[in-house]
């Protein structure tokens, strides 16, 4: 007789083991049982790859956001966040923004929302003009450089787009 490699089921040898065939398959058949209806029960209580309730922690050692590239940006400008959360902003004129599609809360209350935009061309003569529920660093919004130059900030909101907190910001960074 010999065995599996993996798992050490006895396998009879053919022609040579009388009488151990029936008992040798049947102790084998039950540990393959085993085997499989734990690892089911592992597999069961995975997420689904799709919707299902993460309980725990996650650890993200890289993330990638969905981004929304726009050229010649001026006046009203709506920012949907079921499109992206990463906004590349090439001005052509004042803008006054909207946030759209903002996710809803899950279950467990709240969640929090990241948005991180690149202004190009803004500043100078061009303003922008955010809403209200935007809050800046000592509630003045920066001066964003100008023509020609590019600024970064990003946005948070734990409050299901209630409020937006302005988390930092990079002036003319091109």
């Amino acid at each position: 007789m010999s065995t599996t490699t993996n798992y050490g089921w006895t396998k009879p040898t053919v022609g040579g083991d009388n009488n151990n065939w029936g008992t040798d398959l049947n102790a084998d058949l039950d540990a393959i049982d085993s085997t499989v209806y734990a690892v089911s029960g592992v597999a069961n209580a995975a997420l689904p790859l799709a919707g299902g309730t993460l309980s725990g922690r996650l650890d993200l050692k890289t993330a990638t956001a969905d981004a929304s590239t726009q050229t010649g940006v001026t006046g009203a400008t709506n920012l949907d966040l079921s499109v992206a959360n990463y906004f590349a902003l090439t001005f052509s004129g004042s803008t006054t923004f909207t946030f759209t599609n903002v996710p809803a809360a899950t279950a467990s209350g709240g969640n929090v929302i990241v948005c991180a935009f690149r202004l190009s061309g803004a500043g100078g003569a061009i303003t922008l003009t955010w809403p209200a529920s935007v809050k800046w660093p000592g509630g003045v919004q920066p001066t964003w450089s100008g023509s020609g130059k590019t600024d970064m900030t990003v946005l948070c909101s734990d409050d299901n787009g209630t409020t937006w907190r302005c988390t930092g910001y990079s002036l003319n960074v091109s």
